[in-house]
């Protein structure tokens, strides 16, 4: 297989950054397995870049379930013999709302900062545990974590959903969810002993 034809696996692939995310690998020449949650979202994916057909490989998923994570890369692997890299996209802010992006801590549950991480963090960690075997086996492996500036600190247009405020009393899931999935990358290749991997992190507004 050619530098032109390697596989990739890419969550939230029918979203904003993941769809054009997989039309930038198609249009390369590169094979996709497109994962999103969404089976409506995943069929307009397919209607888009309907010339990939032989390139491009939906399934939808939630990408945070262990059970699911492992069935994506034995689907990569089956659909496309190997895998070559994995761009971790899904995230964001569990049940986002105008009325969940600027509150106070008190009125944000446990239940909902466990479900900010389990969408950032959890999802980055199953996926890339799921994939490693494959890029082992190669000593290839490309791995992209999307975080967001949310990572960084405070801004104001995000408000509090989105990072950590300057005002003592209000406090942030998502922030503190993709500074974790910033520094999910920070361990690189070797720590999963796979030579010829490397990982990396993006983070766009």
């Amino acid at each position: 297989m050619s530098a032109a034809q390697r596989a990739f696996v890419v969550s939230a692939a029918a979203g904003g950054i993941g769809g054009e995310l997989v039309g930038r690998l198609l249009a390369a020449g590169h094979r996709v397995l497109a994962c999103d949650i969404s089976s409506r979202r995943l069929a307009a994916l397919s209607e888009r870049f309907g010339e990939y057909r032989n390139s491009l490989v939906t399934h939808k998923a939630d990408v945070a379930d262990e059970t699911s994570a492992n069935h994506i890369a034995a689907l990569a692997v089956e659909q496309f013999g190997t895998v070559h890299g994995l761009a971790n996209v899904a995230g964001g802010i569990a049940g986002i709302g105008e009325d969940v992006i600027d509150r106070d801590i008190e009125r944000i549950g446990l239940e909902e900062m466990r479900q900010t991480f389990r969408l950032n963090v959890d999802s980055a960690f199953l996926l890339t545990k799921a994939l490693v075997p494959a890029f082992r086996a190669s000593r290839y492996g490309k791995i992209v974590n999307v975080a967001s500036l949310a990572a960084f600190g405070n801004f104001d247009h995000m408000g509090n959903a989105a990072s950590m405020s300057s005002r003592p009393a209000r406090f942030i899931p998502s922030g503190c969810a993709r500074c974790s999935a910033r520094n999910f990358s920070t361990p690189r290749s070797h720590a999963f002993r796979c030579g010829g991997c490397r990982v990396r992190t993006t983070s766009p507004r």
